[in-house]
């Protein structure tokens, strides 16, 4: 949909939270991290949640939690599971562990989690150059892929002459160089142009990379973050991975950044925001929601109460259901109904720390 001003960058439905979203409740959404990788210590997590479900849920979804989680807890440092009376609906791995844990009961399915860690599965491309070519590696939410550009490399295997003749094939290797990395920036700018790439990660020899950026467009220029290493193997692909991770961590924490200074400049101009759950749930029943801001530990209890058919009609108590003749499903928790709301209805959401002018843990940025 069309909006006014500048928009932020947030998660939208894939189509699997969408069918959650779909499904009758109540539900029982677990969010939890797995212990020290010692086999008896995440026995005794696995048993703790199976336990708890066990309390509300039948014997058999129970038994699926602990079969689901010894499962994930091979690949995965954090799950969220989503289990209703017919058992696991949901079932998602993390990529790191979660910031809070907690086991809630509801109409709604608890998503903020894996909003929140969605939300760092930023597009981004590794390129990895020496003199005689590079390895592009990409990857987005959707998918990866990789791609290599060999240069030309007569002059670097030639054996090097002393005199004129040396002073003239250093000159050929050094126009190889430069033509190599013009061929490297123009596939490189492609690959960050398609997947729109939010960072490029270069792991390049001194002059290589010089070159590279000289040859890069200023835009793409600004993207690019350097980490430990080139082409050739070398020892530090452990040093190296730790760094992408780290600087993914960083442009993940930018774009948050990023939101909430959007967020307090429009709220600042008492412009296209809403803070705390009145105003944001009156803009999500004119559809004005771009990016629903939300901070949510777990712990927030408050409810809300929404339309199976359509929606974006939400309200806080039963009130606005009563006047428009409608009978509300719920209550289930406001965070999770702002979330339904914004995913079914094509809006954003972007999980952010606990903000002073975010009144109740949630907001948003508006389209006008």
């Amino acid at each position: 949909m069309e909006r006014s001003g500048a928009g932020a960058l947030a998660v939208h439905d894939d189509g699997r939270m969408r069918r959650l979203f779909e499904q009758p409740g109540p539900v029982m959404t677990v969010w939890v991290n797995r212990p020290e990788p010692v086999p008896a210590t995440i026995a005794t997590r696995v048993r703790s949640v199976h336990d708890t479900v066990d309390e509300v849920l039948p014997s058999n979804a129970a038994d699926a939690v602990d079969r689901a989680l010894s499962e994930g807890f091979e690949q995965s440092p954090a799950m969220v599971l989503v289990v209703g009376n017919d058992g696991i609906r949901f079932a998602y791995t993390a990529t790191s562990p979660l910031r809070f844990e907690a086991t809630l009961f509801g109409e709604l399915p608890a998503l903020a989690p894996v909003i929140g860690d969605l939300q760092t599965s930023i597009p981004f491309v590794l390129a990895m150059v020496d003199r005689r070519g590079a390895d592009l590696y990409w990857s987005t939410p959707d998918g990866e892929g990789s791609r290599s550009v060999e240069g030309d490399d007569t002059y670097l295997r030639k054996v090097q002459a002393g005199g004129w003749s040396h002073k003239t094939y250093q000159q050929r290797a050094e126009n190889t160089w430069e033509h190599t990395a013009a061929e490297v920036a123009g596939e490189l700018e492609q690959i960050v142009r398609r997947i729109d790439a939010r960072l490029v990660i270069l792991a390049s020899e001194e002059r290589m990379e010089q070159s590279l950026r000289e040859h890069l467009q200023p835009e793409i220029v600004e993207l690019v973050r350097d980490v430990t290493g080139s082409r050739s193997r070398d020892g530090s692909d452990d040093e190296r991975r730790e760094q992408v991770e780290r600087w993914i961590r960083s442009a993940v924490a930018e774009d948050t950044v990023a939101a909430l200074q959007l967020f307090e400049q429009e709220r600042g101009q008492a412009d296209r925001a809403a803070s705390g759950a009145a105003e944001t749930f009156e803009a999500l029943r004119q559809s004005r929601v771009d990016t629903l801001l939300i901070h949510d530990d777990g712990t927030q209890q408050r409810t809300a109460f929404f339309d199976r058919d359509e929606p974006g009609l939400v309200a806080l108590d039963r009130t606005t259901f009563a006047d428009l003749g409608r009978d509300p499903a719920g209550p289930a928790r406001l965070h999770d109904v702002a979330i339904r709301a914004c995913l079914l209805t094509g809006a954003g959401v972007r999980v952010v720390p606990e903000h002073t002018r975010l009144d109740e843990g949630i907001g948003a940025i508006l389209r006008w």
